[in-house]
C-alpha cells in the first residue's frame, strides 16, 4: 500500500491526509476528491475512491464514487486507476461550475476546435535541460514560464497552478500545453484561453 499512498501524494504540492484511530484507514483529501485506503471496504460512501488491500495476494480492489461495484486491480493497474479518476472528477467538476454560470463560460465546442500540436519532444527536452521532476512542486516547475515568448497576469499563472497542483497537467503535460498557448503568437494570452488550453490537455491525456 505505501507505493499507492506514495504516488497519492505526487498527484498535488497540498494532499491532506487523516489516519482513523479506530481502523487502518487512510484519507487524502484533494481539494474536494477524496481517496480511501484500507484493509476492509466502507459500508458508507465515505470517498470518491476506495482503494482495498487484499491481503494474501497482490491484488487490490477499487470502489469509485457511489457505485458501490468492486473492480479488482494489480498494483500498476490502481495508479492508472487513480489518475484516471482524478482527472475525471476535476472535469466534471470544471463542466458543472461552467453550467450552473459560476466562474469562466466555454463550451466543448471551443475545446474540441483548438488546432492542438503535440509539443512533446520540445517538452521533455525542457525538462531535461532544467532537470525539473514530474514530482516536483509548481514554486520549482513555474521557472518554464520564462521560456515563452507570451505574458501571463496573476490570474493565468493562477489557473496554471490550479491545474497543476490539481490534475494531470505536470511536467511534460503543463508544458504540451504552454507550448500551444505559445503557438498563438501573441505577446499576451487570457484567462478563459489558458482554461480552454489546459482542458484541451486534459483531454489529450485521458484519451491517450
Amino acid at each position: 500500500m505505501k507505493y499507492i499512498e506514495r504516488y497519492i501524494k505526487t498527484l498535488s504540492a497540498t494532499v491532506k491526509v487523516a489516519e482513523t484511530h479506530t481502523t487502518d484507514s487512510v484519507y487524502y483529501q484533494i481539494g474536494d476528491f477524496k481517496i480511501r485506503c484500507s484493509d476492509h471496504v466502507s459500508p458508507k460512501n465515505c470517498a470518491d475512491l476506495q482503494i482495498i488491500k487484499c491481503y494474501g495476494t497482490d491484488m487490490f480492489i477499487v470502489i469509485y464514487g457511489k457505485t458501490r461495484v468492486p473492480i479488482p486491480k494489480t498494483r500498476k493497474e490502481v495508479k492508472d486507476f487513480i489518475k484516471c479518476c482524478f482527472d475525471i472528477h476535476n472535469v466534471n467538476a470544471m463542466y458543472e461550475k461552467c453550467a450552473s454560470g459560476n466562474g469562466i463560460k466555454h463550451s466543448i465546442a471551443q475545446v474540441d476546435a483548438i488546432n492542438w500540436k503535440d509539443h512533446t519532444a520540445e517538452a521533455v527536452n525542457i525538462m531535461t535541460k532544467r532537470d525539473i521532476k514530474d514530482t516536483d512542486t509548481w514554486a520549482r516547475y513555474g521557472t518554464v514560464l520564462n521560456v515563452f515568448n507570451f505574458k501571463l497576469s496573476k490570474p493565468c499563472k493562477r489557473q496554471l497552478e490550479k491545474y497543476y497542483n490539481t490534475t494531470s497537467l505536470k511536467h511534460v503535460n503543463m508544458t504540451n500545453v504552454l507550448y500551444n498557448l505559445n503557438d498563438l503568437g501573441r505577446k499576451n494570452v487570457t484567462v478563459k484561453e489558458v482554461v480552454t488550453y489546459c482542458e484541451k490537455g486534459l483531454e489529450m491525456i485521458i484519451n491517450g
